[in-house]
């Protein structure tokens, strides 16, 4: 309100520097800021160090799929002899397949409009490549509500574990290519259906041929290496992705049952732990962006957080 009887200027509202000068604010005593300033900071700590452990944690299921993987050291690896393969050798008993071969199901995404109308009566938010690292960790407020052909959206609802694959967009030095698994967690919080947007695939991969974090993670490692880069192609200033081509060129080693169950045990943890974070800090940030103004403004008491706060760690 104060702001906008502020503004000058009739075709175009302006605001000036002298206006903001002169423009009056109520502030608390310099103690209850200094107070208020420490509390906000120890939110902005635990979500500094939350962002910290998401970190580690994917650094930690990046570095176990190298290690199972790229450099074949994954339980009883020393009894398992090696053959040649296209992509150099690999353990016996694996099997060497293109990626295609290993997906269920794969579809393009869909956009909508923004208004219902008859042709477009379902509602349903779209996860774009623009949201993808924000999902990878459970924050999905960014993803639009959009309407959409029942027709579209019967084959292209996200299930659990279902992969986003971001297949057109791009920038300057950030390639197409990245991936956003679908965490149940995740899908919980849009408490409705979700599709991918048209410039991204729907991957789901076949649980009978290969674990899904296998999958995920091979998609996280061709990206963070720079192979998948080699199925990208400019055009208008866009970047786009041959899909096709990566599902009939690019290969993987496929090991038993086994070793597949073994490393879907150890990783799952690993991204579970990181939308539990995920979702933590999205909680945080949005209580301390509520409680700025309203510590401001005297209506909520410092002095009655900290005894709250006191009582809890009684």
């Amino acid at each position: 309100g104060e702001l906008e009887k502020s503004k000058i200027g009739s075709a175009q509202p302006a605001f000036t520097i002298n206006l903001l000068k002169q423009m009056e604010i109520k502030l608390p005593a310099l103690a209850v800021q200094r107070r208020i300033a420490g509390m906000l900071l120890a939110y902005d700590d635990l979500i500094e160090k939350n962002t910290r452990r998401i970190a580690i944690l994917e650094q930690m299921a990046q570095m176990l799929y190298r290690e199972w993987f790229v450099n074949f050291h994954f339980p009883g690896h020393e009894r398992v002899k090696m053959m040649e393969s296209a992509i150099g050798p690999i353990p016996e008993e694996w099997q060497f397949t293109n990626i295609g071969e290993l997906l269920m199901f794969h579809i393009g995404g869909g956009w909508g409009e923004d208004i219902a109308s008859g042709q477009l009566p379902c509602e349903a938010h779209v996860i774009r490549g623009t949201d993808i690292p924000d999902v990878r960790t459970g924050t999905v407020d960014g993803c639009p509500l959009r309407f959409h052909k029942e027709s579209n959206l019967a084959s292209r609802k996200l299930k659990a574990w279902d992969i986003v694959f971001e297949v057109s967009g791009g920038s300057k030095g950030q390639p197409v290519g990245r991936a956003a698994l679908v965490h149940p967690a995740v899908l919980s919080v849009f408490e409705g259906d979700v599709i991918c947007a048209s410039f991204c695939k729907l991957l789901r991969p076949d649980s009978s041929k290969i674990g899904v974090m296998h999958f995920y993670q091979y998609l996280l490692e061709a990206y963070s290496n720079g192979q998948i880069e080699k199925y990208q192609v400019q055009s208008t200033g866009i970047t786009n992705f041959k899909f096709g081509v990566f599902l009939e060129d690019a290969k993987i080693a496929v090991p038993p049952p086994v070793i597949q169950a073994g490393f879907e045990r150890l990783c799952q943890p690993l991204i579970d732990c990181i939308v539990v974070l995920g979702r933590k800090n999205n909680i945080l940030r949005k209580t301390r962006d509520l409680l700025l103004p309203k510590l401001i403004t005297g209506e909520v008491k410092v002095e009655q957080l900290e005894s709250e706060a006191i009582a809890q760690n009684a």
